[in-house]
């Protein structure tokens, strides 16, 4: 009769953290009642290779022509990496309470550029006050990213918005009840 593997203990290698390539999580040992079933070559380790940050599940399974039988899982974590990404606004300098486009922040680590909506998402930009480094975005990371990274608020030049007043004639203008037409004739000088 063959041994069932359920009350097997399976001891994992180091911890993995994202890095962008495929890692393998290391079982290490597979012990059931003193004898360690993978050095023994009875049991197979499969579901450890991956790429992305999370928890997954490697399972262990029993060889067929060993005596032992069945399977047993273990949960194991890829950790996100942990960075300081630069943030980037193109465009400026913007104009006092115009737009930033969220196309024009790019955010960064190292060479790779995170993906809006699944690394950061860009919760506050502002145009409100005039001058030098007085813009600014403020970036946040996702829950959902293979990176981890406390907020980043990034500073850019904000000029003053010209009042351009466009002058059509004929002008009407209606005082005290009263439709006055202005005509526009040219500057005068003198």
């Amino acid at each position: 009769v063959k041994r069932d593997i359920s009350d097997a203990v399976i001891t994992l290698g180091d911890k993995l953290t994202y890095n962008g390539s495929e890692q393998s999580m290391v079982v290490k040992s597979v012990v059931l009642g003193g004898e360690d079933l993978l050095a023994a070559g009875d049991v197979t380790v499969t579901g450890n290779t991956v790429t992305n940050a999370g928890t997954y599940t490697l399972t262990v399974t029993a060889d067929e022509d060993s005596n032992y039988t069945g399977s047993i899982t273990k949960e194991f974590t890829v950790a996100r990496l942990l960075i300081t990404p630069t943030v980037e606004v193109s465009g400026a300098p913007y104009t006092y309470l115009s737009t930033v486009e969220s196309s024009a922040v790019t955010v960064k680590h190292g060479e790779t550029v995170l993906v809006e909506g699944v690394d950061y998402s860009i919760d506050v930009t502002s145009t409100y006050n005039v001058g030098e480094n007085k813009g600014y975005v403020f970036v946040r990371c996702e829950e959902s990213s293979n990176y981890n990274f406390s907020s980043v608020t990034s500073y850019f030049t904000v000029i003053k918005a010209e009042n351009p007043v466009e002058v059509t004639t004929p002008l009407s203008v209606i005082r005290g009840g009263n439709n006055i037409r202005l005509e526009y004739t040219g500057n005068k000088t003198g």
